[in-house]
């Protein structure tokens, strides 16, 4: 990587920290704040401690700050500039074999409804063909940011135009349709990572009625039953907007309920986010601050509302807690760096897709579900490295 390309990484990454900070928790708490009462999730909130919830967010944004201080991200004299890429032929055997996953999927009729009634608890899903998906869609990210890497341009929108089709017959959430959306988008667009976050960052607001309508309307789509009448019902609600933007906010808004049924877990959960998957072998290692945050906040003792950085931060120790969590998201940001150093991607697309999957882990907050939309992912960003072949520049 170069030094402009690190650069701009960190710009991006840093960019994308505060988009997803304002717009999922300090953004609505000042609407919050001005409304005054807010009912979420069936249960009827009021508002106050203004200065207590700010204060909690500037101590987790020292905690960052600081950490960012500590040159874990060192921008190198960038020498390996001059290294290019050629594609390995196992890139090609991939791309074919996910072509036709991609198109197998899209023409099953029976796929997306099976999801979402899975979804339902209508219908018992398979621990594995959710673990194929996962992986499918990594090797998806990976295969797509190869190809961008060997200037295979024109096959990498026609795969990711492939994967968008997959995606909307799959029950794809809102965030991976966006960032499909956008990753396509880039190959036209001549915009920097950095500017086009800021472009946005401006339209964000605009655009907050058609997000909040998106999940009906992908779901209206994946079973085929989407029509122009459909798009009447695209508009702007309050109680959707906490719904859809609020999980953060009224998660740690609650904190003292959830001490209160949950107690301090003492950092536990940084490590138990890895050990929940050894559940396959048997090994319980109890049920992770998602769950604990659902019964809080609904009464069900399911994965549903994730508790977000700060109020994972202030599970583990009250404010001491909150500033390892801002020390921890900044350490996400340097995991994502050296993946993406690793793969010897530096193209726009790639620095674009790991700065969006690491700062969006600010709304997750929970290491287990990272595992699946944060550790996985960048793993599969530095595999993408063995689907080309390193060449010198002249």
């Amino acid at each position: 990587m170069t030094i402009k390309d690190k650069l701009e990484y960190k710009a991006t990454f840093f960019l994308l920290c505060v988009f997803f900070v304002f717009n999922f928790y300090f953004l609505p708490l000042l609407v919050f704040s001005f409304v005054g009462e807010v009912e979420y999730l069936g249960n009827l909130y009021h508002f106050s401690g203004l200065w207590g919830m700010l204060f909690s967010l500037f101590v987790f944004m020292l905690g960052f700050y600081l950490m960012s201080k500590v040159k874990l991200m060192a921008v190198g004299d960038g020498r390996s500039g001059s290294v290019g890429y050629s594609a390995h032929p196992i890139l090609w055997v991939v791309v074919i074999v996910l072509f036709t996953v991609f198109w197998a999927g899209f023409f099953d009729s029976q796929r997306s409804e099976q999801i979402y009634l899975v979804r339902k608890g209508e219908l018992e899903g398979s621990h594995l063909e959710f673990f194929l998906g996962v992986v499918i869609s990594g090797l998806a990210i990976s295969t797509f940011l190869a190809l961008v890497n060997v200037n295979a341009r024109f096959i990498a929108l026609v795969f990711m135009l492939s994967f968008l089709a997959y995606q909307l017959t799959g029950a794809v959430g809102r965030t991976n349709l966006l960032l499909t959306v956008f990753m396509i988008a880039m190959l036209f667009l001549k915009f920097r990572p950095r500017q086009l976050v800021f472009l946005v960052f401006c339209v964000f607001l605009l655009l907050v009625p058609l997000i909040l309508s998106l999940k009906a309307l992908i779901y209206l789509f994946s079973v085929n039953e989407l029509t122009m009448s459909a798009f009447s019902s695209v508009s702007f609600d309050f109680d959707a907007y906490f719904e859809s933007f609020g999980h953060v906010l009224f998660s740690y808004f609650s904190r003292s309920d959830f001490i209160d049924s949950c107690g301090y877990r003492y950092f536990y959960d940084y490590v138990q986010g890895f050990l929940f998957y050894l559940k396959v072998f048997g090994l319980d290692f109890g049920s992770s601050i998602t769950y604990c945050n659902t019964q809080v906040m609904m009464s069900v003792e399911e994965s549903i509302i994730p508790p977000g950085f700060i109020l994972l931060g202030y599970a583990q120790l009250g404010g001491v807690g909150v500033f390892t969590a801002g020390v921890l998201y900044f350490l996400v940001g340097v995991l994502g760096f050296y993946s993406l150093k690793f793969a010897g991607n530096i193209k726009r697309e790639a620095i674009f897709f790991v700065s969006f999957i690491c700062a969006n882990s600010f709304y997750h907050g929970d290491l287990r579900t990272m595992v699946l939309t944060l550790f996985l992912p960048l793993f599969f960003v530095a595999v993408g490295r063995f689907f080309v072949r390193e060449r010198r520049k002249c």
